[in-house]
C-alpha cells in the first residue's frame, strides 16, 4: 500500500512540478516520501528554490537528496535547516556539491555535523564554484571544523557569505 502511495505521489509531484519554489518545511516528511521528492528532483526542469527545513531529515534522507542533487540542473536554494542531519548527511551532500553547478545558496542551519561534517564540506568548496552562501549556524562545529573551512576559503572564489554563529567556535578557532 505505502509503494502504490509513493509511485503516485512521484507522479503527482512531477506533474505539478512545474513550480518555481517549492516550500515543504515543518512537513515531517517520512524517509520514503523524502525518496520519492529526491527521485523526481533529478529529473525536475523547474523547481529552483526548495524548502524543507524541520522535516525530521536525517542522514539517510540527506543521502537521497544528496543523489539528486548530482543530477539536477536547475535548483539554486536549498533550505535543509532544522533537521537530524549529522557527519554521514553532511559527506553526502559535499560530495554532491562537487558535481552539483546551479545551486548557490545552500541553508544547512541547526543541524549537527560538527567539525567531521565542516571537514567533509570542506572538501567541496574547494572544487565547488557555484555556491555563494552556505549557512552553517548553530551546527556543534568547532576550532577544528572552522579552521578546515577557512582553508577552504583560500582557493573559494565564490563563497561570499558564510554564516558559522552559535557554533562553539573559541578565540582559537
Amino acid at each position: 500500500k505505502h509503494g502504490s502511495f509513493q509511485a503516485t505521489m512521484g507522479r503527482e509531484l512531477g506533474s505539478v512540478l512545474k513550480l518555481q519554489t517549492l516550500d515543504l518545511h515543518v512537513g515531517q516528511r517520512s524517509a520514503a516520501n523524502i525518496f520519492v521528492l529526491a527521485d523526481v528532483l533529478k529529473s525536475n526542469t523547474t523547481v529552483i528554490k526548495l524548502n524543507l527545513c524541520d522535516n525530521d531529515i536525517d542522514d539517510a534522507g540527506a543521502a537521497n537528496l544528496a543523489d539528486a542533487l548530482k543530477f539536477n540542473k536547475t535548483l539554486t536554494g536549498l533550505d535543509l535547516g532544522d533537521n537530524d542531519i549529522r557527519n554521514a548527511g553532511a559527506e553526502g551532500l559535499a560530495d554532491a556539491l562537487k558535481f552539483n553547478r546551479t545551486l548557490t545558496v545552500l541553508n544547512f542551519s541547526e543541524n549537527s555535523i560538527g567539525d567531521a561534517g565542516a571537514a567533509n564540506l570542506t572538501d567541496a568548496l574547494k572544487s565547488n564554484k557555484t555556491l555563494t552562501e552556505l549557512n552553517l549556524d548553530n551546527n556543534g562545529i568547532g576550532d577544528e571544523g572552522v579552521k578546515s573551512l577557512a582553508d577552504a576559503l583560500k582557493s573559494n572564489k565564490t563563497l561570499t557569505e558564510l554564516n558559522l554563529g552559535n557554533n562553539r567556535i573559541s578565540k582559537e578557532g
